[in-house]
């Protein structure tokens, strides 16, 4: 059982102290407990652990208390004085609120305070200490309530099934039927649990509209499913969704979770395709079975493949091949794929599965703009969006995705009514750059100044050289290199440094791989990568047009022409250059997309000799 595994005096990721661990793992608790997403504030704020959060209509905030001792008097002083505060000496009134002018629920107007302890604090004594029944006062005084987790309750609420992937991320446990390990991502299935998640809209194969795919459609007739959307529309985040349905991570007991695993007689399994560019796919199964211990039970399973369309087309071919043999195997129930609408990879999908069924994840309509709103408690911001809709209506009506409906409401205050798309990322990466834990942390980086221009600079330098190979999870040794390289004259310590400064901005938690000891990163967002992609490639296009033959961008034509000609047109407005919005209008006129410059019929569209000799020229 997970509750005998689970030593919280043993809790840590690598590379980070348990302080650190414990306060992230306190972090996902209280988000999943309110049915947040993420607390949008930075650390260290006196007496909580980050600034006040809005929820459910409420204030709230939260401390993290790591005791390497036990409970008692002195930990109940240290807890009291992050609370109350100082004391007003002068004070003679009886009131609390004058002897302690400098509480947090004076300071923050605090409706609930979540005081996370790793230990148990009912072992070490039987009656309340003075600065427990201080803190019970002020609470009292100011209507406010406090909710001490302790170590009994951390038991328990790692031991439900929704947070399962928590318990063997930060402790290594698994449960019995193990289909939880260190590839879920704390950060999607989080999402995936909050008010703020969105049940999103589909189209079939015939461009029917389809309120959401559910759990029925999933388990009719059909083996193998194919889940197409475009770049940030939400692909990962519904495949967490099927797992946390399929797996029962939505129930409150594990008793509820295995009667969810045996009525759909399967276990289901979800694979990172990224994965599968370091090692095979019939290790990470082989090994994730092992690990888990489900080659014994008699269940079938659901696999859960993510992301076809971050493998190049050798690799690809290698992973369907394998996915066409695991498909033919009778305790294999059901097979789910998830690909961009526009990579190459789903033709070769439909190659090797002739009965595949398609769904594509559909274009969002501003209503889901509203719901997404909705669910924020920041007026501000929603007062804002009602102004937008007035006065930049053109940018609205081109917000069709999740990530752009996420990326809107971070920017959304440094937008104005000449806002595009393409702001919302720029905005965006300013205002991770600019946050105030991270605005001070870049002072200690071993840059010339303008270290931000620099941070920013290196990253399109990881972008390009990792979409040359066309990759997308990078080693640290990978990293440190191209670090390394770039700043010649920095020491081992500042190249770490600043390794880690870009990781805790733009990269997902490093996790060991499953196999080696070595620690891999990867994009947040793939989105990112190629926005710093984007940046470096306008460079390198402008010395050499070739280059986007070279790294074969023109058959990429969803992200050549909503991506990088749009980025094009966007700098050269900036720039004021003609000569380039010329090009640009001549790259129109042989998609098709423009009539001036003298072609009044697109004749050549319809030339069987029009794509050949168009592949011949040289740039």
């Amino acid at each position: 059982m997970i509750m005998n595994s689970i030593d919280l005096n043993n809790i840590g990721l690598k590379g980070e102290s348990k302080q650190k661990s414990f306060e992230d793992l306190c972090m996902f608790l209280c988000c999943r407990e309110l049915k947040i997403t993420k607390i949008d504030s930075y650390q260290n704020q006196p007496g909580i652990e980050t600034e006040p959060f809005e929820a459910n209509g409420k204030k709230y905030g939260f401390q993290a208390k790591f005791f390497e001792s036990g409970f008692a008097n002195k930990q109940w002083n240290q807890i009291k004085d992050s609370i109350a505060g100082s004391k007003d000496n002068e004070a003679s009134s009886e009131n609390l609120k004058d002897q302690y002018p400098n509480n947090i629920f004076e300071k923050y107007k605090l409706d609930k305070v979540f005081i996370y302890i790793n230990k148990d604090r009912t072992l070490y004594r039987r009656k309340k200490t003075q600065s427990e029944k201080l803190i019970e006062d002020l609470t009292k005084n100011y209507k406010a309530k406090i909710e001490y987790i302790t170590e009994k309750d951390f038991l328990l609420k790692l031991s439900q099934p929704s947070n399962l992937d928590l318990a063997q991320l930060y402790f290594g446990v698994g449960d019995e039927l193990g289909f939880i390990n260190n590839s879920v991502n704390p950060n999607l299935l989080t999402f995936v649990q909050s008010s703020e998640y969105i049940e999103l809209p589909f189209e079939d194969c015939k461009k029917n509209k389809i309120d959401k795919v559910s759990k029925e459609i999933i388990l009719g007739a059909s083996k193998i499913f194919l889940i197409l959307g475009n770049p940030g529309s939400g692909k990962s985040v519904f495949m967490h969704k099927l797992l946390e349905t399929f797996g029962g991570l939505d129930k409150k007991k594990q008793e509820e979770m295995k009667k969810v695993l045996i009525d759909n007689n399967a276990v289901p399994i979800l694979i990172n395709l990224k994965n599968c560019i370091t090692d095979s796919l019939e290790n990470i199964l082989r090994g994730r079975k092992k690990d888990n211990r489900v080659n014994n039970q008699d269940l079938s399973f659901i696999y859960l493949f993510d992301g076809l369309d971050e493998l190049n087309e050798e690799v690809a071919d290698n992973i369907l091949f394998q996915i066409y043999e695991l498909s033919q195997k009778s305790d294999t129930k059901k097979i789910i794929i998830s690909c961009r609408s526009g990579n190459i990879n789903r033709l070769k999908a439909k190659t090797y599965f002739n009965k595949i069924i398609e769904y594509k994840i559909a274009d969002l309509e501003n209503k889901y703009i509203n719901i997404f709103f909705k669910a924020k408690t920041q007026t501000d911001k929603k007062d804002k969006l009602k102004k937008l809709k007035k006065s930049n209506e053109h940018l609205i009506k081109d917000i069709k995705d999740i990530l752009l409906i996420k990326l809107f409401w971070d920017t959304i205050n440094e937008l104005n009514e000449s806002s595009s798309i393409l702001d919302l990322f720029d905005k965006k990466i300013d205002l991770l750059l600019d946050n105030p834990e991270h605005k001070k942390n870049i002072e200690n980086l071993n840059l010339l100044n303008s270290k931000k221009d620099a941070i920013i600079e290196l990253n399109q330098d990881i972008s390009f050289e990792f979409q040359k190979k066309f990759q997308f999870r990078f080693s640290q040794k990978d990293l440190q290199t191209l670090i390394s390289k770039k700043f010649d004259r920095l020491d081992y310590k500042s190249i770490n440094t600043i390794l880690n400064y870009i990781a805790d901005l733009f990269f997902e938690k490093s996790y060991s791989d499953n196999f080696t000891s070595e620690s891999t990163h990867i994009y947040q967002h793939r989105r990112y990568q190629e926005y710093f992609f984007t940046q470096r490639l306008k460079f390198e296009y402008e010395k050499n047009p070739q280059i986007i033959r070279e790294l074969k961008i023109l058959s990429n034509r969803e992200y050549f022409e909503e991506l990088f000609l749009k980025y094009l047109k966007k700098e050269y407005k900036k720039e004021n250059n003609l000569a380039g919005f010329l090009e640009l209008n001549l790259i129109d006129v042989y998609l098709g997309k423009h009539k001036g410059f003298g072609v009044d019929d697109d004749y050549y569209m319809n030339s069987s000799e029009f794509i050949p000799a168009l592949v011949a020229q040289d740039m």
